[in-house]
């Protein structure tokens, strides 16, 4: 699965996208703007693979 087909599966979840935002808004206020697609991998691997 592309990373684009997990962030799309990650929006159709409402839990797993108000993580996604928190962990982007942390990231944002501690200057780590090359982490998206970590953040992306990390909330998909907690909410859906089980």
């Amino acid at each position: 699965m592309t990373l684009n087909e997990k962030i799309a599966k990650i929006c159709e979840n409402k839990e797993a996208t108000e993580m996604a935002s928190k962990m982007l808004q942390n990231a944002i206020e501690r200057g780590q703007r090359n982490c998206y697609d970590e953040i992306a991998e990390a909330v998909y691997s907690i909410y859906f693979e089980k």
